[in-house]
C-alpha cells in the first residue's frame, strides 16, 4: 500500500510510506528555499511522483479542513502527476493536530507505554456551541503499544464569551469533523477552554513582542541576560496568564507589548528581564502539569513534542527534577514531522502494522556530487577527516555535507557548519558569518563517552537531537568559551559512531591533538535561509559567505573558496 503524507499548513512537508517503510520525505523550505515555507508542498510532491506516481492512501495533516480546499487538493495531486488507485483512500484531515505530533513522537520513543506531552503555540481548531470556536493549545496522552490513545487533558484558547456550559461541539467541529467522538477521547477527558493564553502562546507572544517572528529560540538564548526585577509586569494573576501585557490586533492576535498599560516594557532590559519571567514561568508550570499527569497515568517514561519542545532550557529543567523518569524529547517535534505522524497513526491503526522508530537523518534525496567550481575555487581530493580537523584547529569553519539532511530545524553532522571551541571570540566569529544576532549561542557535539565528565546531565543518559541545555562541570567552561552561554549552560549534542561516524571521527581527531572531545556544530545555512539540501546549495553559501571550507567525505573530497 502506497501512503502519501502531506502537512499543508506551517512548515509544510510530505512522506511516502510503502506499507510501513519511509521511503521519501522532506520539508517544502529545503527545496523551495524559502525558511518555514507553508502551504502546498509541492517540489516535495514533485519529488514524491518520481518515484512512485500511483496512491492508494492520501492523508493531510494541518489545522482545519473545508471540502473547497480538499477539492483542490486532490487536483493539485493529479496535476502533479499521481494516479488514484481504484481502492483510493482519502483522509482530508486527518485526526487532530496534536495527535499527529504524539504518534510521531511516541513511536519514535520506543517505550512500551508512556505518556505524552503536546504543547505548541496552536493546534486544531474545534467549533463551540456559543457559535465561535477554540484551539488546542496543550494535549496530553497515555499512550501505549500497539496503538492505544487515551487523552487524558486538552486545552484549548477562544477570545470569545465562555459560559459554564461551553463545550466542542464533536461533531461538527473545524478539526474532528467526523461523528462520533474521537476513539481517543474517553469519559474521564478532561477539557479545558479558557480565554488567557497557554504555555506556547505566551511564549510566542513574548518572543513576537521582542521583535523575533516565529522565531522562539532567539527568546530563550536572549531570556538568559535576564534577572529578576521588582518593575516588571506580572506574567501570570492568579492561575492565568497576564492577557493585558499585549496589544492585540482586529483578530486578537498579538502584535507586540501593550506600553500604555506597562511603559516599562520600553525599556530594553526591562524586556529582557520579563523574557526571563516568562522562561521559567513556562518550565515551572509546565512541570506541576506533567508531574500531575504522571501521577494520573502512572506512567514511568515521558514523551514530549509540539514546537515548545525546542525550549532545552525547559526540558534541563524538567529532567533535574523528574528523577526516577525517562524523558524522550522529539526532534522533530515542530509541524514539520506531522506528515510522518499521521502516516504512523493510520498504518498502526488501520494496517495492524508495528511501527518502525524513524531516524533523524531521512531528508530528500541521497546527494549527488557533480557540481562546477569557478575559476577561483578549488577542490582537494583525497580529503580525510584528520584534514577538516586540522582546518578546524587552525581556526577556519567548515562545513560539512553528507549523506540525507536532517529532518527537523537541528543539524546533526550531515549539513553542518563545525569550528573550534576554544577560542574566546568564536561565538561572535560564527554569529558575524552566519549573519545572526550577537546573543545567540552555539551548541557542543560532543564524543558520547566524555559527556558526563564534562557536563551534568542530570537524569538523561545521552542528548543525540541537541534537546537539552545542560551545565558545565569543574569549571570546563572556561577551555571552551565558543559554546558556552551567559549561564554558562551549553546546548549538547552527545555522538557516537554508530550515529554519525563521520561527525564522531571528525571530533575524535581533534580531539588527539587539543584534549577536548567536542566541536561548535551549527546549523549550515545563513541567516534567513534554510538548511542547505544539495551540493550546490552548500557552494552557493560559501559563495555568499566567508566560509572557505566544504568538507564532501562520501567523495574524500574539500572545496576551498577564497572571499
Amino acid at each position: 500500500m502506497k501512503i502519501l503524507g502531506i502537512q499543508k499548513d506551517h512548515n509544510s512537508s510530505a512522506c511516502l510510506f510503502i506499507d510501513n517503510e519511509l521511503v521519501y520525505y522532506n520539508q517544502e523550505e529545503r527545496l523551495s528555499r524559502y525558511k518555514k515555507d507553508s502551504g502546498l508542498p509541492v517540489y516535495t510532491l514533485k519529488e514524491i511522483s518520481k518515484i512512485s506516481n500511483s496512491i492508494d492512501v492520501l492523508l493531510i495533516a494541518g489545522y482545519d479542513t473545508i471540502s473547497s480546499e480538499n477539492s483542490s487538493i486532490i487536483t493539485t495531486i493529479t496535476k502533479l502527476g499521481f494516479t488514484l488507485s481504484d481502492n483510493f483512500k482519502f483522509e482530508p484531515y486527518y485526526k487532530s493536530h496534536h495527535l499527529n505530533h504524539a504518534s510521531l513522537a511516541f513511536y519514535n520513543s520506543q517505550f512500551e507505554e508512556a505518556l505524552v506531552v503536546v504543547c505548541d503555540g496552536h493546534g486544531a481548531s474545534y467549533n463551540l456551541n456559543n457559535g465561535e470556536y477554540a484551539q488546542e493549545t496543550t494535549s496530553i496522552f497515555s499512550v501505549s503499544n500497539p496503538n492505544n490513545f487515551n487523552l487524558l487533558y486538552k486545552r484549548l484558547f477562544t477570545n470569545s464569551k465562555i459560559q459554564p456550559d461551553t463545550k466542542i461541539i464533536w461533531n461538527n467541529s473545524l478539526g474532528e469533523y467526523r461523528t462520533p467522538v474521537p476513539n481517543y477521547v474517553g469519559k474521564d477527558t478532561e477539557i479545558e477552554i479558557r480565554n488567557d493564553y497557554d504555555l506556547g502562546f505566551m511564549y510566542e507572544g513574548t518572543s513576537r513582542s521582542l521583535g523575533f517572528d516565529d522565531e522562539g529560540g532567539k527568546m530563550m538564548s536572549l531570556q538568559s541576560f535576564g534577572n529578576a526585577e521588582d518593575n516588571i509586569p506580572p506574567v501570570m494573576k492568579g492561575n492565568k496568564f497576564n492577557m493585558n501585557v499585549f496589544e492585540y490586533n482586529d483578530e486578537y492576535k498579538h502584535k507586540h507589548f501593550n506600553y500604555l498599560t506597562y511603559p516599562e516594557l520600553k525599556n530594553t532590559q526591562t524586556m529582557i528581564n520579563f523574557s526571563n519571567s516568562v522562561q521559567k514561568t513556562f518550565q515551572e508550570n509546565g512541570l506541576r502539569q506533567i508531574k500531575k499527569y504522571l501521577e494520573v497515568s502512572k506512567n514511568k517514561n515521558l514523551v514530549i513534542t509540539g514546537g515548545t519542545a525546542l525550549n532545552v532550557v525547559a526540558n534541563d529543567y524538567y529532567a533535574k527534577n523528574l528523577k526516577g523518569t525517562k524523558i524522550y524529547i522529539e526532534p522533530m517535534c515542530g509541524d514539520e514531522g506531522n506528515c510522518l505522524g499521521i502516516c504512523n497513526h493510520f498504518i498502526a491503526t488501520n494496517m495492524n502494522k508495528k511501527i518502525k522508530p524513524l531516524s533523524v537523518y531521512i531528508g530528500g534525496s541521497v546527494p549527488q556530487y557533480d557540481y562546477n567550481l569557478k575559476e577561483n575555487e578549488r577542490e582537494v581530493c583525497n580529503a580525510d577527516h584528520k584534514v577538516a580537523a586540522d582546518l578546524i584547529r587552525a581556526g577556519h569553519i567548515v562545513a560539512l555535507f553528507q549523506g540525507k539532511s536532517e529532518a527537523g530545524p537541528r543539524a546533526l553532522g550531515n549539513r553542518s557548519l563545525l569550528f573550534d571551541p576554544r577560542i574566546s571570540n568564536g561565538k561572535d566569529i560564527v554569529n558575524t558569518v552566519k549573519g545572526r544576532e550577537d546573543f545567540r549561542p552555539f551548541a557542543a557535539a560532543i564524543m558520547q563517552e566524555y559527556s558526563n565528565e564534562w557536563f551534568d546531565l542530570n537524569n538523561i543518559e545521552e542528548s543525540p537531537y541537541m534537546m537539552f541545555a545542560v551545565n558545565f562541570k569543574n569549571n570546563f567552561h572556561n577551555k571552551v568559551p565558543a559554546v558556552n552561554h551567559v549561564d554558562n549552560t551549553c546546548r549538547i549534542q552527545t555522538v557516537t559512531k554508530n550515529q554519525n561516524n563521520t561527525l564522531y571521527s571528525i571530533i575524535e581527531e581533534f580531539f588527539k591533538n587539543t584534549s577536548i572531545p567536542m566541536l561548535l556544530n551549527t546549523s549550515f545555512n545563513l541567516a534567513g535561509d534554510p538548511i542547505v539540501e544539495t551540493v550546490d546549495d552548500a557552494i552557493n553559501s560559501l559563495r555568499k559567505s566567508k566560509i572557505e571550507y566544504l568538507y564532501l567525505p562520501e567523495i574524500s573530497k574539500l572545496i576551498y573558496i577564497k572571499n
